[in-house]
């Protein structure tokens, strides 16, 4: 398998490479390259969340915290922020660029953890992790990432690097794979404030792999043990270290954020309450402590959920939508100013129309929308067999990491740590519907998911 993993990966440094050479040749992609700021603060990256890593790396070598001056940061988590800081002091005004190549290397291993996965969950599939790397590159999954600099890429390569590794832990006792496993989910958790109830998480993930993999639970009881309890701490350090400096024991202001900011208001502006939003945003905006401010935006935006039930289901489901239909192609574009429809917003460049990136667009959401579609009759399927704890990894995993999303809306980033895996399972579902029909999409005969027996 060694040399058909190095290939992937080669194939996935030429891509990243490739991108990165195109962006930095065209005049216009090379304009929306460099941070938001001097001249070049009107470019792509305007009003994103590039700063919000730049800035505090910058303060860590400045004044020896990763936050503002003296006072540490509670939006962030420290991994990116400090991985950033490492190239500013390694590599001076050239940190930008040097940063991009290796991230183009490193992005580039998601493709070979992704056939590996593949060869773990489903040794009986030939050709299975190659499909599923050509439909990440067919819909631009994790091509549009390389020059970025923002989380979303690293913390999706670390987590796909965690599911390989439990998977062929599970599968081969292997002791070294729990150790992949909890090192690259450990490392995930400090860069996004996610991963606090991951240790939960695992405690149904790996009871179903091993029903998968037909492998008895006592022989995976110990190191599934052990590994949630380090990951229960190591998963928990964002709030620990915000509960020393702060007081308050969460991972982040991100939640009580997205339920306010960018869900209870924009309900109360459909529901053409304007003046109570802005009222509402001045009260919180007077409150100085961040414990309370986060308490009071979160009463507020639960009172404004149970008044107006309708109108915030409706935006909730609008928004997990733009999350679940979004493909790669709609983060490509705009590098050219780009778009699928015209856009002018303040926090980018005019985006022009271009025929061939809508064509490109509407057959992403249409392949993305089969792919959920084949998922669902996966699941589906495994809770007509009864199969609950396999049904309840899947849905745990994206109730984890996705739906929280939903509050604030988005495009393909809020997914991307999950699209290779269910594009993996989306394309498994589809083989076996194309051998034996839509019965056996839901599992109805056979093994229960397809697994090695």
């Amino acid at each position: 398998m060694l040399p058909a993993l190095c290939k992937t990966w080669i194939l996935g440094l030429g891509l990243n490479l490739g991108l990165l050479g195109v962006l930095y040749l065209c005049p216009v992609s090379r304009a929306n390259l460099p941070l938001p700021e001097g001249e070049h603060a009107g470019n792509l990256w305007r009003g994103q969340d590039v700063l919000t890593y730049v800035q505090p790396a910058r303060n860590l070598l400045a004044h020896g915290v990763i936050g503002n001056a003296e006072v540490p940061d509670l939006h962030r988590s420290v991994g990116y922020p400090a991985w950033v800081a490492l190239f500013l002091a390694l590599f001076g005004s050239h940190w930008l660029l040097t940063l991009r190549l290796i991230q183009a290397a490193l992005f580039a291993a998601i493709y070979p953890a992704l056939f590996v996965l593949a060869h773990s969950l489903f040794p009986r599939e030939q050709g299975l992790g190659r499909d599923t790397v050509l439909a990440t590159i067919l819909f631009c999954t994790y091509l549009p990432y390389a020059p970025m600099v923002l989380t979303d890429m690293s913390f999706a390569l670390l987590f796909t690097v965690g599911l390989a590794s439990v998977s062929l832990a599970v599968a081969t006792a292997s002791a070294r794979a729990w150790f992949a496993h909890v090192i690259s989910i450990g490392l995930a958790a400090q860069l996004r404030p996610c991963l606090g109830a991951y240790a939960l998480l695992l405690l149904l993930l790996v009871p179903a792999l091993a029903r998968h993999h037909a492998v008895p639970f006592r022989a995976v009881r110990r190191p599934l043990l052990w590994s949630a309890l380090v990951l229960l701490v190591l998963g928990n350090l964002p709030a620990l270290r915000n509960y020393y400096h702060h007081g308050w024991f969460t991972p982040s202001d991100v939640v009580s954020a997205n339920v306010f900011d960018y869900l209870a208001l924009k309900v109360l502006e459909e529901e053409g309450k304007a003046s109570r939003a802005e009222a509402m945003q001045q009260e919180v905006g007077a409150v100085e402590d961040p414990r309370v401010r986060g308490d009071r935006k979160t009463t507020l935006a639960l009172a404004v959920f149970t008044a107006h039930p309708c109108a915030t289901l409706r935006e909730f489901v609008q928004k997990g939508i733009s999350i679940l239909l979004a493909g790669g192609i709609e983060l490509l574009a705009p590098y050219f100013d780009l778009s699928w429809v015209e856009q002018h917003s303040l926090h980018h460049r005019h985006l022009r129309q271009h025929g061939a990136v809508t064509a490109w667009f509407l057959a992403s959401a249409l392949g993305h929308l089969l792919a959920l579609v084949l998922l669902a009759g996966l699941v589906l399927g495994l809770l007509l067999r009864t199969e609950w704890l396999q049904a309840a990894a899947i849905l745990g995993c994206y109730g984890l990491l996705v739906v929280p999303a939903f509050f604030a809306g988005g495009g393909a980033r809020h997914k991307l740590m999950l699209e290779g895996p269910a594009l993996l399972l989306a394309l498994y579902a589809l083989r076996r519907f194309a051998r034996r029909g839509f019965a056996d999409i839901l599992l109805r005969n056979g093994d229960p998911a397809g697994g090695p027996g």
